[in-house]
């Protein structure tokens, strides 16, 4: 039992640092031969943690009885104590059963990206700080703000470019008061958690494209009549669902042509809470709050070693990706017409 379950643990955490610095496919495929050697018995022998609990509730039943005898301090300490080893057993149980499902998920991500020629990057251009001197969609929260993570791809497809998908978390903090029936107030704080996701095109990688005005064209559902920007364009949808900000209202009218217009008025079928942006540097941002871009549809784990092998060989496309650098394209083709 503890032999098996001290090797599995190994096992995971060198597969963990494995699958984190993989740079082809078949640095995964050797961590899955490695996972066969257990013969199909991926699993934690549970006895281990029925032992544990087994000492720990016993240690609580004898606190209380030594303390209703003989009332010492010490006794109570003991019986605290065993409440705390639970939960803190309880947590590492809860970790360790899920540790195989985390591992095969963590395998399949990074097999996604190598079968669409993705690439996790670590960029001072692309850290909080700078992105947000670039893109105003990054001033948010007045709490906390970090970029989680950073995946470079190239379009070759319909118009090609280069391109950087991103994470962004950020935190609102709000101070709540509330006055109880005696009048007396108290204030609390909350912390409310935001995610965005988005892509970043590098202008300057495509051919003959220069494009450097500073534009943003924000969702915003106008309950009563239509959005007021410094810009629209005479489409109704647009204007009761998005509003344009810029100080360069010629670029602006030769940037949102009819066809462009209908492009982005199209992008609320598959995505939320949009901002386009485009500035100085030769950039335009695409963000939304969209979370599975990125993601597949993964159908085995470790447990299911052989079925999960032939899964993590085949070559896994991602729809959603392809749609969204299809409506990217069809933006580009645009802006390439008309400037």
């Amino acid at each position: 039992m503890f032999q098996h379950n001290h090797r599995l643990q190994k096992f995971i955490a060198s597969a963990d640092q494995k699958t984190a610095e993989a740079n082809s496919p078949q640095d995964l495929l050797d961590i899955i031969a490695n996972a066969q050697e257990f013969k199909g018995n991926l699993q934690f022998d549970q006895r281990d943690f029925l032992l544990y609990f087994i000492i720990d509730i016993t240690a609580f039943i004898v606190g209380i009885i030594a303390f209703q005898k003989s009332d010492e301090s010490f006794w109570l300490f003991i019986t605290f104590l065993s409440l705390f080893v639970a939960v803190i057993l309880l947590f590492y149980y809860v970790k360790r059963r899920k540790s195989i499902d985390k591992l095969s998920a963590a395998i399949y991500a990074r097999d996604l990206l190598f079968d669409n020629q993705l690439e996790i990057i670590h960029s001072a251009n692309y850290s909080q700080k700078a992105l947000e001197a670039r893109f105003h969609d990054f001033i948010r929260g007045n709490y906390s703000r970090e970029i989680k993570t950073v995946i470079a791809g190239k379009n070759a497809e319909e118009i090609s470019f280069n391109y950087h998908y991103y994470h962004f978390h950020y935190v609102d903090e709000k101070t709540e008061t509330k006055t109880d029936s005696d009048g007396k107030t108290s204030t609390k704080k909350r912390y409310d958690h935001y995610d965005r996701y988005g892509f970043i095109v590098d202008l300057a990688s495509i051919k003959n494209m220069d494009f450097n005005s500073a534009l943003q064209i924000i969702y915003s559902k106008a309950l009563f009549g239509m959005n007021k920007g410094d810009y629209a364009p005479a489409s109704i949808t647009f204007r009761k669902n998005f509003i344009v900000k810029t100080k360069e209202s010629l670029q602006a009218a030769k940037f949102l042509t009819p066809s462009m217009v209908e492009t982005i008025e199209s992008l609320l079928q598959g995505f939320n809470q949009i901002t386009i942006e485009t500035n100085k540097h030769q950039e335009l941002l695409l963000s939304f709050t969209n979370h599975d871009i990125l993601t597949g549809n993964l159908q085995y784990s470790l447990k299911e070693t052989d079925l999960f092998l032939e899964e993590i060989k085949q070559t896994t496309a991602l729809p959603d990706l392809r749609y969204t650098l299809h409506m990217i394209s069809q933006m580009l083709q645009e802006i390439d017409h008309n400037f």
